[in-house]
């Protein structure tokens, strides 16, 4: 098989490197300028690519870079320790009833999700609580790191945890459930007996750690506001505890003035 040869000189055009064509044989010729090699046609057989023209020219290719791929660095966790930091005295506060009704509050453990404790607190007056005041703490992690060449390195991470809110108030109102009336005259009370429901006002939780600051709680208002109302279930007092221990006739009076 006979081959032509065209001659080829490097030269600058429109600011890029490129190849020019200096000479054509009679025979057409192809070229594969991105190969950047010989332009070569054969003396027979079809044109592979495209001919050559006098003075065409044709960019000069740029190699693409072969990029290796790296591995990258693993890290392992080996271990890690919880600092606590140092505990904080608790919380003075004083919840305060403004409203003419007796107003039930429970104290929930929101970490052991628990009643923790509950107290009733009559209208117009103020029961002092203590709230401990929940600690972050230090979260330290020791690391080993294995490079891609086999080099070996520690190193340890510390990160700060906040402290978590912990304790929350949940608010009920005592009202009149239901009478019992003596329609017989045999007793001097015409109503017997009072049951009371308490009626779910709202709940709020109590700020973690020095965000909890001493001080007086409106509960009723701040029971309000959280806006709540319907998570707090009714609470329905069992056997001698519906009864209230004073005059049911003067409870009455006194809850229908309300």
């Amino acid at each position: 098989m006979m081959v032509h040869k065209t001659r080829l000189m490097l030269t600058t055009h429109a600011l890029k490197l490129a190849w020019v064509v200096l000479f054509v044989p009679s025979q057409l010729l192809a070229v594969d300028p991105l190969a950047n090699r010989t332009f070569l046609r054969p003396s027979t057989g079809p044109i592979f690519v495209a001919p050559l023209v006098l003075g065409q020219i044709f960019p000069v290719p740029v190699p693409v870079p072969f990029l290796v791929p790296v591995p990258q660095p693993q890290s392992v966790l080996i271990d890690s320790q919880l600092f606590p930091d140092p505990p904080a005295p608790p919380a003075r506060i004083e919840l305060a009833n403004t409203t003419q009704y007796k107003l039930r509050v429970a104290f929930i453990d929101l970490l052991e999700n628990r009643s923790v404790a509950s107290r009733d607190i009559e209208p117009g007056t103020s029961i002092p609580i203590r709230v401990p005041r929940t600690v972050g703490a230090t979260l330290v992690e020791n690391y080993r790191t294995y490079g891609p060449f086999g080099d070996i390195s520690d190193h340890q991470v510390s990160r700060t945890i906040g402290a978590e809110i912990r304790y929350e108030l949940v608010v009920r109102r005592w009202q009149i459930q239901s009478l019992a009336i003596d329609r017989t005259g045999k007793s001097p009370n015409p109503i017997e007996d009072i049951s009371f429901v308490g009626q779910g006002v709202g709940r709020f939780r109590f700020p973690a750690g020095p965000s909890l600051s001493d001080g007086r709680i409106d509960v009723h208002r701040a029971a309000i506001a959280a806006g709540n109302a319907g998570t707090v279930p009714p609470l329905v007092p069992r056997g001698d505890a519906q009864r209230t221990p004073s005059d049911p006739l003067q409870e009455a009076l006194r809850a229908v003035a309300r």
